[in-house]
């Protein structure tokens, strides 16, 4: 819901006054799919001279109850169907957690999970490490790199 108002605040500029008022009288607060709609149908709305940036960090603590993990699998889901719908707006996810997250990983396509070794080997130097496949700078929504041990 936070996420969804800063938009609004920040969106009274690139959105008209009467889907504003639409978002007010039509979210529930309580209510995760009325709030993961609207902030899609929000960002449809935003130029293409608009960055959105959502960084969840600690996604393993929101899994604590069954309650609370259907909805944040119901979130990220959401949030990647907007990212795939291609709006005008520029979107930036990341997604972190301290562990790994399986019930996540078929909601991204393998290039777009980025798996981090939990420390770096004793030298200290990235140079020994192999990686499944080279870093690159470009294209998708992140990049997977996987440490073989």
């Amino acid at each position: 819901m936070s996420l969804f108002l800063q938009l609004i605040d920040r969106g009274r500029e690139f959105v008209d006054s009467a889907f504003l008022q639409r978002c007010r009288s039509q979210v529930d607060p309580r209510d995760t799919a009325s709030v993961c709609h609207m902030l899609g149908e929000l960002i449809m709305r935003l130029g293409d001279n608009v960055f959105v940036v959502i960084i969840i960090d600690g996604l393993r603590y929101f899994t604590q109850t069954s309650d609370t993990y259907q909805q944040l699998k119901g979130i990220i889901s959401h949030l990647v169907a907007i990212y795939t719908s291609r709006p005008a707006t520029t979107l930036k996810f990341l997604f972190s957690s301290p562990t790994r997250m399986e019930f996540l990983e078929d909601l991204f396509k393998d290039e777009e999970i980025l798996n981090l070794p939990r420390s770096t080997p004793d030298n200290n130097s990235h140079g020994v490490m192999k990686w499944k496949r080279p870093i690159e700078t470009s294209g998708g929504m992140g990049k997977e790199i996987r440490h073989e041990e």
